[in-house]
């Protein structure tokens, strides 16, 4: 399944996030203008789609990967309480790989 939700101030689409859903796991994909980076946009986004996520779809964990060189996401989902797992490189992509347990649920391997 999919979930699109647009980031909104006020009456302006300053970003997007998708949650996709396979069995009892998600994965956040996040877009935020350039324009509109550094106003915790994403953040505020992301812990709202993570409650969505957890609390209302009963998911166990969260998958994101994020590009090592785009500072801003790093911190955004840093904000969110993703841990990060492991870096990879796919092609010219250096990507991290975070993953965010449910806090209700017992841990999981």
């Amino acid at each position: 399944n999919r979930y699109r939700f647009g980031i909104r101030d006020g009456e302006v689409l300053v970003g997007m996030q998708t949650l996709y859903t396979r069995k009892n796991t998600g994965e956040i994909t996040t877009w935020v203008g350039a324009e509109f980076s550094g106003n915790d946009y994403a953040v505020r986004g992301g812990n709202l789609i993570i409650d969505f996520a957890f609390n209302t779809l009963g998911l166990t964990k969260l998958i994101s990967h994020v590009d090592r060189r785009n500072k801003v996401a790093l911190k955004s989902i840093a904000g969110s309480n993703f841990q990060r797992v492991r870096s990879l490189s796919v092609i010219e992509f250096p990507l991290q790989h975070f993953i965010f347990q449910n806090p209700n649920l017992p841990p999981t391997r």
